[in-house]
């Protein structure tokens, strides 16, 4: 009797910490013109050499970005607001977003000057968990435990 009661405090207790475990969203950026960069995310750099794509999850729906390119002679970005999250009706849905950095051509005071971006390719939404419920049914012969997950039940015991 207390074996099965210490299974269902264990199943219950675990149960309960992947209910309250935090979906994260993900971003990756890349450069489109294979440079290679040091991105630093609202002041933490976030690879220790240069890389031409990263890709990290974060708990939060935006974040603030500075690019260093390994050649001097570009200029360093700085985005105080790239959007990670779901937007709108999605607002705070956890996502996985795309964006790049890439380089446009402009013409500035009759002049050609090439200016650097980021741009957004795309989001998707990630899919949160089952939720799992754990049903006790009354104690007959044995004492066992049902738990259902989505449409598959176990039974624990008895």
């Amino acid at each position: 009797m207390r074996s099965i009661f210490s299974i269902l405090i264990f199943t219950i207790a675990l149960i309960s910490k992947s209910l309250t475990a935090q979906i994260n969203n993900t971003l990756t950026l890349y450069s489109e013109f294979d440079e290679p960069f040091i991105m630093t995310i609202n002041g933490e750099q976030m690879s220790e050499d240069y890389v031409k794509r990263i890709k990290f999850d974060t708990d939060q729906d935006y974040v603030s970005a500075t690019i260093k390119f390994k050649n001097p002679e570009l200029p360093e970005m700085v985005r105080k607001y790239i959007h990670i999250a779901g937007v709108g009706d999605d607002s705070g849905k956890p996502a996985s977003s795309v964006y790049k950095i890439y380089r446009k051509e402009k013409k500035k005071k009759g002049e050609m000057v090439t200016l650097y971006k980021i741009g957004f390719i795309s989001r998707s939404f990630k899919k949160m968990p089952v939720q799992t419920v754990i049903l006790q049914s009354e104690p007959r012969n044995s004492d066992g435990v049902t738990i259902q997950k989505g449409n598959v039940k176990v039974k624990i015991g008895g």
